[in-house]
């Protein structure tokens, strides 16, 4: 089975949020540094800005100093983590277009993902970890954090069974090793 694609930032985004689904760890994560910390960052400055409408309140000069470090830094955690996730596609883009495209091919016992004339990934079948999918994109994991990336477009929906089927069947392996 062969398949050719093309990514885009969007597809990317959808990617990061199937990834933060895919572990516990990784959703307490997000949910810690996208909401928890920026709200406690707006508590803290609105306790600074409570501390100077009441002009010596008691807060010493140290507390409120760290409690402006604290909030401003934690109110910052969006904004930074929207560059991240720019600078973290342009890597993965790695100077191609948004109009190149990856060839995934699936042979019975190894994975090959290709970017013609440039590179190319063979992967046997126990390297795939975890195969995750939703309604836009599909993961494959080869590490903990380290996936390829299929737009669900791409690929007609009658053959999907069979993409699913040769990540969850390991019938044709030698030996008692996972796949």
């Amino acid at each position: 089975m062969v398949y050719e694609y093309k990514t885009n930032y969007q597809d990317f985004l959808a990617a990061q949020r199937l990834s933060r689904k895919a572990s516990l760890r990784r959703r307490i994560l997000y949910y810690m540094f996208t909401w928890l910390l920026p709200i406690l960052g707006a508590i803290a400055a609105a306790i600074v800005v409570w501390d100077l409408i009441l002009e010596n309140s008691g807060l010493p000069s140290w507390g409120a100093t760290l409690l402006i470090l604290f909030g401003t830094w934690s109110i910052l955690l969006p904004v930074s983590r929207h560059l991240r996730m720019k600078r973290l596609y342009r890597l993965m883009k790695n100077g191609r277009s948004e109009e190149d495209k990856v060839v995934l091919e699936l042979t019975p016992t190894e994975l090959i993902s290709r970017i013609p004339d440039r590179s190319e990934g063979r992967f046997l079948r126990k390297a795939v970890l975890k195969f995750v999918e939703d309604d836009q994109v599909a993961l494959i994991f080869m590490g903990p954090t380290k996936f390829l990336l299929i737009p669900k477009r791409f690929i007609p929906l009658d053959e999907w069974p069979q993409v699913r089927n040769w990540f969850s069947s390991c019938d044709d392996l030698a030996g008692d090793e996972p796949c």
